[in-house]
């Protein structure tokens, strides 16, 4: 299946010690998320996130790896005790419909 995307909006994160040290479980305001890993000399800020069964599982970033997620996961980045995490983040949204077709 094509989809169909109305807009997408990237920026690269910087995560120091000094920030996102409160970071709470959230969901993202767009339809679909791409994180990507720019580097990984760096300790802590993990992905956090809870899974099907209701518990929490931890991503530990890697350069060049790349997360995919939707607005209904819950999750949450840990803070960085050492190094600067840098990623690359893109929302997409959706293109609305204003017929029925195939896709």
């Amino acid at each position: 299946n094509m989809i169909d995307f109305e807009s997408g909006e990237s920026w690269i994160n910087k995560v120091t010690i000094e920030t996102n040290k409160n970071d709470s479980y959230h969901k993202d305001i767009s339809f679909l998320t791409l994180i990507t890993y720019l580097n990984d000399d760096f300790e802590g800020g993990e992905f956090m996130y809870i899974n099907n069964t209701g518990k929490e599982q931890l991503i530990t970033p890697e350069t060049n790896m790349t997360l995919l997620m939707d607005d209904k996961l819950s999750h949450k980045i840990m803070g960085v005790n050492s190094g600067i995490r840098f990623s690359l983040i893109t929302f997409f949204k959706f293109k609305e419909k204003k017929s029925k077709t195939l896709l």
